[in-house]
C-alpha cells in the first residue's frame, strides 16, 4: 500500500499512515485517546469518586489553601486591586469618560449611576463583582450614566 498523508486525531499533527486504520502518530497519541474514552464513559462515576476524595480531604485543602493565601497575601492583595482599577477604568471610559452633569473626567471622582435609581438592590442582589462584571459584558445601556460624586450625592436630596 502507498503511504497516506494524514492528521493524528489527537495532536493534528501529520503523519504518513502505512495503514489504512491508523488514526494516530504514536504510541502516545493513541494511549491519550483511549484515556479519554474511558473518562468520557466513566464520567459520572469519576464525578463521585473526586467528591469522595475532596469530602475526606477537605480539611488539608483549606488548610493548604489558607496557608498559601497568608505566605502570599500581600501579592493576591495587590493583583486584586490592580484588577478591580482596571475594571472600573474599563467601565467608565465604556460609558463615557466624563461626568453626564459638569463634564469632569478625574476617575478618581467619577461613579456609575443608576438612571432610575435601583441601584444598591442590584449591587445586593448580584455582588459588587458580578455587577462589575455584567456592566463589562453588556452592551451600553441608557439605564446608567457616568457621574460625579458631587453630582451623584446633589441629585439623591
Amino acid at each position: 500500500m502507498a503511504c497516506v498523508d494524514r492528521l493524528c486525531r489527537v495532536c493534528q499533527n501529520g503523519f504518513s499512515g502505512t495503514r489504512d486504520w491508523s488514526k494516530y502518530c504514536s504510541f502516545r497519541c493513541q494511549r491519550r485517546a483511549a484515556n479519554n474514552r474511558w473518562r468520557n464513559k466513566n464520567k459520572r462515576h469519576l464525578k463521585k469518586y473526586y467528591a469522595a476524595v475532596y469530602r475526606k480531604y477537605k480539611g488539608r485543602y483549606a488548610a493548604a489553601g489558607k496557608k498559601c493565601y497568608l505566605k502570599h497575601r500581600d501579592r493576591y492583595l495587590a493583583e486584586a486591586k490592580v484588577l478591580r482599577q482596571r475594571q472600573r477604568k474599563t467601565i467608565i471610559e465604556k460609558y463615557g469618560g466624563k461626568c453626564a452633569c459638569c463634564q469632569d473626567s478625574r476617575i478618581e471622582f467619577l461613579a456609575i449611576d443608576h438612571v432610575n435609581g435601583g441601584g444598591r438592590h442590584e449591587r445586593r442582589t448580584m455582588g459588587p463583582q458580578k455587577y462589575y462584571l455584567n456592566l463589562l459584558k453588556l452592551p451600553v445601556s441608557d439605564k446608567y450614566r457616568i457621574l460625579c460624586h458631587n453630582c451623584n450625592m446633589s441629585l439623591g436630596f
